[in-house]
């Protein structure tokens, strides 16, 4: 049986529905990342969040701009997942105590002069390097960046199968994921439809592969 290790990104209150950086149908991705957290060939789970301090360079305010602007190529948003507020919390119906294999809590955002662009920190190779999973499956919020970075930071390290379930993602600006599909597909990161088995996926033109 495979070692399936599952990274959970960004899953926390202030990108749900009524927080800081409301995701459209982010509440939709939980029962999908609850399956594969009850999934018994989940041996492996990685839950990075993002903890911020209160003066971030993401947050608009530091900029003296409002929520949504561009400054230098990149958007300013509310204040949000301020480290132990409410808001940087993990999803109220997150299943993640019932997991009964190995996990690593992680945080990422925490400098306030950098972008938290990709989850793969140090301590994640380490955790990763550690397990030697056969298989990698990402799930969770901002499918924009944090997860493709992610991933394909990931396929820097390794070359097993990495998965990314579209269905267990949500992104924060319509259609900007879709322009990241080419890189993806170079780099064999497989675009899985919650399909019984992390090794079935489907590719960019939607051709069922093994």
């Amino acid at each position: 049986m495979d070692k399936q290790l599952l990274l959970i990104l960004n899953a926390q209150k202030d990108f749900m529905k009524s927080g800081a950086v409301q995701i459209d149908g982010s509440e939709a991705v939980i029962p999908i990342i609850n399956k594969y957290i009850h999934d018994e060939e989940i041996a492996y789970m990685v839950i990075s969040s993002i903890s911020h301090p209160r003066n971030h360079i993401s947050f608009s305010k530091m900029h003296g701009v409002r929520p949504g602007t561009i400054v230098d190529g990149e958007v300013r948003w509310p204040n949000h997942c301020i480290s132990l507020s409410r808001g940087a919390e993990l999803a109220t119906d997150l299943d993640v105590d019932s997991f009964t294999g190995d996990t690593l809590y992680t945080f990422t955002g925490r400098c306030p002069t950098m972008l938290c662009k990709s989850a793969l920190t140090d301590e994640v190779k380490e955790y990763i390097d550690k397990c030697d999973p056969d298989v990698f499956i990402i799930v969770g919020l901002d499918l924009d960046e944090v997860i493709p970075n992610t991933a394909l930071d990931l396929r820097l390290i390794t070359d097993k199968p990495i998965c990314i379930d579209i269905p267990g993602c949500r992104q924060k600006e319509d259609k900007r994921f879709f322009k990241r599909f080419q890189e993806l597909h170079d780099s064999n990161i497989n675009l899985m439809f919650s399909t019984s088995d992390p090794r079935f996926y489907y590719d960019r033109k939607n051709e069922i592969r093994h």
